[in-house]
């Protein structure tokens, strides 16, 4: 009897993936600050960040 029968299913991997921002004005509404927050997670893993981004007026 074999130890093992290999299978032609493939297996599925699902992931879920999130992320959440807000844009905050600075420095007399001149700029925009935006913190995010992302989550991923997965059957055999997890994944964080902490990103922020900056966008200034045009000139």
């Amino acid at each position: 009897m074999p130890d093992a029968i290999p299978s032609n299913r493939q297996q599925h991997q699902y992931q879920l993936e999130t992320t959440l921002a807000y844009g905050f004005p600075a420095f007399r509404d001149r700029l925009t600050i935006t913190p995010a927050l992302s989550l991923a997670l997965s059957a055999d893993s997890a994944t964080y960040g902490l990103a922020s981004e900056t966008l200034a007026e045009p000139v």
